[in-house]
């Protein structure tokens, strides 16, 4: 959608960049390419790049982080459900711990998806 509407693809190309270091194991370019992706992504595709760094932060152990690059990817876009639900997913995974995590999997299935 985003190259439909005449977005510069730099932010595209920093993020698929992102995920070919991940591929590769090399975490640290990875996250640079985040953060530079993050400087010249449009506010309406913020939450693109804010997913990735939460998956990053979150395989890297820095799960206040991710949590919180999560909830900001929640706040920046409550239209694309399905998007919506793997944020949702991924932010459920990160506040629970696995005690509580299929209590909270049952809660979070009961959930309406469209008012999420």
């Amino acid at each position: 959608m985003a190259l439909l509407q005449g977005v510069g693809p730099s932010w595209l190309l920093q993020t698929l960049a992102s995920l070919y270091w991940r591929v590769r194991g090399n975490t640290h370019n990875a996250m640079d390419c985040l953060r530079m992706a993050l400087t010249s992504v449009p506010e309406e595709f913020c939450d693109v790049v804010l997913v990735s760094l939460g998956s990053l932060l979150h395989t890297l152990g820095y799960l206040n982080e991710a949590l919180k690059a999560a909830s900001d990817a929640l706040d920046k876009n409550s239209v694309e459900v399905r998007r919506q639900h793997n944020k949702v997913h991924l932010k459920m995974g990160l506040e629970s711990n696995m005690d509580n995590r299929f209590g909270n999997y049952a809660k979070y299935n009961s959930c309406d998806m469209v008012t999420l």
